[in-house]
């Protein structure tokens, strides 16, 4: 039988790249989830690169309006293990994260049954074996993967490696599809001869090159705005409820009250956080930077990182410091002021300034505490015990400990310092890593697509000509010729 693919795809590129790829390469029958703006819709709709057997388009199926389906929203959890409550709450447009528009609880309850009936309707009439999705960061990806899983559609999710520079696709989030290393043989190595490899794939690294180059053209940040007040519509306002309270008004004052809080609270940075660390017993707590999918969907239980630590300060070990990292990818707003000065007033607690390297730290500290980020899984090249608040893919490790409350935080963190890592561990799994990843740098491309369609990210609601996209798929073939034979080979299994 012809093997189906359900290709869901938002206003990151790759994926409908990859159904062109798949399209020239095999004979399975497509299908697409469109979830853009629309502005790019018009693209979707009349765009003959790809010949989706069957599309829809989210937002066409949403209505806020509709008075939310209650009894339906009592079975989800049953039928597909969906925290309905907490994952309301966690979604960066119905709570405090959203700027512009208040959401009333039965217009989130209805939102989210809407969402899932359309699923369940896509799954039914499309009959698909696969999902092609990149980790989800948002809500109703998340449950769209969720539900996937649970009606026996095979997701195939292309995760960024905590490894930099790297990528692999997997039928889970944030992990690989098998641990078994009893037929893997490696070369025995030092916690000094790891470090080296992290040094030549360090996610951090990664992560700050792309932070630095996304959105900093000045250039096309004065062509964006132009054409945000002079030329585009306001049509997203009515039609997408990610959209709503987003007028232009808003939107430049938010804009100009946002860079002129940047820089005071940069300044703040500056003046109170530290710069070096002393000779004394650390434990570690970087901070996440919000809103984030490590937090709301990777540990929803402990979204609130200034709770977190406080209540590890209440629970550190006699002469122990916790040392608090700001993560530098916070950069686009900065954290308020008043936040800061409430850490700061903890007095087990010191702030590390976030262009402090991580690894100076790691070098001096006993103990990392972690949501379910990359610091974690660097603090094991170090030899370092980790406690994380989710699953990840270093949870595996032994020295590696989930925590699930802090009630029982105290005495984890002293079984923790008390363990002794082992490198062969770490070494297995960057065995394991290196077999299932590929060279694909997925921050790259990121940076990629947005110089090319949407003015270094700066403008999103873009008119897409089939031409452009043509030649831009066209001139990175070789992008999706990797990616693209690499999922082409996992149907394949």
């Amino acid at each position: 039988m012809t093997k189906r693919i359900l290709f869901y795809i938002d206003l990151f590129t790759l994926h409908f790249g990859l159904a062109n790829y798949v399209q020239k390469n095999t004979d399975y029958e497509l299908f697409g989830l469109i979830d853009t703006t629309n502005k790019p819709k018009n693209f979707f709709q009349n765009q003959k690169l790809v010949k989706f057997k069957n599309q829809w388009f989210y937002h066409d199926f949403i209505d806020i309006h509709k008075v939310p389906d209650f009894e339906y929203l009592k079975k989800l959890s049953n039928i597909y293990g969906l925290d309905v409550k907490k994952l309301i709450k966690n979604d960066r447009h119905f709570n405090h994260y959203n700027k512009f528009f208040t959401f009333t609880e039965n217009q989130k309850k209805s939102i989210f049954a809407q969402e899932c009936k359309l699923y369940e309707k896509i799954i039914s009439e499309s009959n698909v074996d696969y999902l092609i999705i990149t980790q989800p960061s948002l809500r109703h990806s998340y449950v769209l993967y969720k539900i996937c899983k649970s009606l026996k559609v095979t997701p195939l999710v292309i995760n960024p490696s905590v490894l930099g520079y790297q990528t692999f696709v997997s039928s889970h989030i944030n992990k690989l599809d098998s641990f078994n290393t009893k037929n893997i043989t490696v070369e025995k190595k030092s916690f000094n001869e790891l470090q080296n490899i992290l040094k030549q794939f360090n996610v951090n690294t990664q992560i700050v090159n792309y932070i630095e180059k996304f959105g900093q053209s000045k250039l096309s940040l004065v062509k964006s705005a132009y054409k945000f007040l002079f030329i585009n519509d306001s049509s997203n306002t009515k039609t997408h409820y990610t959209y709503f309270g987003r007028s232009k008004v808003k939107v430049l004052s938010y804009s100009i009250k946002n860079l002129i809080q940047k820089r005071s609270r940069m300044d703040f940075i500056n003046k109170n956080f530290q710069k070096s660390i002393k000779d004394e017993k650390i434990i570690y707590f970087p901070l996440q930077v919000e809103p984030d999918r490590n937090l709301l969907l990777g540990a929803p239980d402990f979204v609130d990182q200034l709770n977190s630590v406080v209540q590890i300060a209440k629970r550190l070990p006699p002469g122990y410091k916790l040392y608090v990292k700001e993560h530098p990818g916070q950069n686009r707003t900065w954290r308020e002021i008043s936040y800061y000065e409430k850490m700061l007033k903890l007095k087990n607690v010191k702030l590390i300034h976030p262009h402090f390297p991580s690894e100076k730290i790691y070098q001096k500290c006993d103990l990392v505490i972690t949501a379910v980020g990359t610091s974690g899984f660097e603090a094991l090249f170090y030899g370092i015990p980790v406690i994380i608040f989710g699953d990840t893919i270093y949870s595996d490790i032994s020295t590696v400990t989930k925590m699930n409350s802090f009630d029982k935080l105290e005495s984890i963190i002293i079984n923790s310092l008390n363990q002794k890592p082992n490198p062969d561990e770490l070494n297995l799994l960057l065995k394991l890593l290196e077999r299932n990843s590929i060279d694909f740098d997925l921050f790259g491309y990121y940076t990629l697509q947005a110089h090319e369609f949407y003015h270094d990210s700066n403008l999103i609601d873009v008119e897409i000509s089939e031409e452009k996209m043509k030649n831009f798929l066209e001139s990175n073939n070789d992008i999706f010729c990797l990616l693209g034979n690499h999922i082409i080979d996992k149907t394949k299994i």
